[in-house]
């Protein structure tokens, strides 16, 4: 990827986080950039300062009311989901991370569609990534 794709993509990230943050005044937001990097506009931020003011707006976003997300409709019933769950607890991954896993690996847009032999292929994926990080 080009430096002005990563640029474009750093800029976004700030004024998205700037939003979760909270900083709706246009005059404090220019105000922590001044006060992070001595400029008051990202546009005319180094690439290390882009990257100082999202890890600062970083530390600054408020965790949701549940930071694992929801877990799909059939949970209750489901031994496998219940399994996925607990692997998911176990290394701290919200639920969209099997979401992730679900659309990257069979290309379904939500958890409820995965059949059992599907479910069994996240959970050997979830122990196998347990495995790995041990």
């Amino acid at each position: 990827m080009s430096k002005k794709g990563n640029r474009s993509k750093e800029l976004a990230r700030i004024h998205v986080l700037k939003k979760q943050v909270g900083l709706t005044d246009e005059g404090s937001y220019r105000d922590m950039l001044e006060a992070q990097t001595g400029k008051r506009s990202a546009g005319d931020m180094t690439l290390s300062e882009r990257h100082k003011v999202i890890k600062h707006l970083q530390k600054s976003v408020k965790p949701t009311k549940d930071p694992y997300g929801k877990p799909p409709k059939n949970f209750e019933t489901s031994p496998q989901w219940q399994k996925v769950g607990a692997l998911l607890a176990e290394q701290e991954k919200p639920w969209g991370y099997a979401r992730a896993i679900v659309k990257q690996m069979f290309k379904k847009e939500d958890l409820e569609f995965s059949t059992n032999k599907e479910l069994t292929a996240v959970i050997t994926a979830l122990v196998k990534r347990s495995a790995w990080i041990s």
